[in-house]
């Protein structure tokens, strides 16, 4: 008997560490294939090596490929050959914006960091109490937290994002409404956006606040608001991270 679990123990051993290394090789690949030296200038302007290397992999791909979002050229993208479709809702780069490490909560609180700037983006618009000054504060977010039910070893789905979202509002007596598509289409997200709405993006394992899209060599790429403190906004790739979105407008 202790034979046999002396060999189980080892098996297991093993498979941890091969998983390790699997997962070690991939983010070495991963480093390889968009590495820091040959990334754009915008990005080396913006980030030091260490902090690109520290990105998660998406934002490291979406830095290499398409650089730094720049707001002066969003507003002119029509005068890029290369952009055949854009829209930026009003304000889309003119609000206070929140990172993972502004608040007390600092863990799987991607959700929450993206309905806080979905509150702060309103609250640019003129919606004023939702946020009490000109930041939200630990104790609003802390009660953001809560409506959201996160949890530090739980992250929000978008569901309760948008219900979070709702609670919050109408505590303050304003009314948030969602509408989630049953389908992830483009066409969809991008009406949503051409309409002015903004919308919250989950991806697979993070959420976003996304303010607008281009389509720029083929590729549709959306505005957003990663939470992220080395790199807070970002070109997200739909086709390739989007995994579902909600529609939101406050009134």
């Amino acid at each position: 008997m202790k034979k046999l679990l002396t060999i189980l123990l080892a098996c297991t051993m093993l498979l941890s560490i091969g998983i390790t290394s699997v997962s070690a090789v991939a983010a070495t690949q991963e480093t390889e294939k968009y590495p820091y030296a040959t990334a754009g200038d915008d990005v080396k302007t913006t980030l030091t090596e260490e902090q690109y290397n520290g990105l998660p992999d998406y934002l490291k791909k979406s830095a290499w490929l398409y650089g730094i979002p720049n707001v002066e050229e969003c507003e002119n993208s029509n005068k890029n050959r290369a952009v055949t479709a854009s829209h930026f809702i009003p304000n889309f780069a003119a609000f206070e914006y929140y990172v993972a490490g502004d608040f007390e909560q600092d863990r799987n609180v991607c959700m929450p960091t993206a309905v806080a700037n979905c509150l702060s983006y309103f609250d640019s618009l003129g919606r004023s109490g939702l946020i009490s000054g000109s930041r939200m504060s630990q104790a609003e977010f802390t009660e953001l937290c809560n409506a959201c039910e996160w949890t530090s070893s739980y992250s929000p789905t978008l569901t309760q994002g948008a219900n979070g979202l709702y609670r919050y509002c109408r505590a303050r007596s304003y009314t948030a409404t969602d509408f989630s598509h049953t389908f992830n289409l483009w066409t969809n997200i991008k009406s949503n956006l051409d309409n002015d709405y903004p919308v919250l993006v989950a991806e697979p394992a993070h959420a976003d606040f996304c303010t607008g899209y281009k389509v720029e060599n083929g590729n549709h790429l959306l505005y957003i608001y990663t939470g992220n403190v080395d790199m807070p906004i970002a070109w997200l790739d739909f086709n390739e991270c989007v995994s579902g979105f909600d529609r939101i407008w406050i009134s």
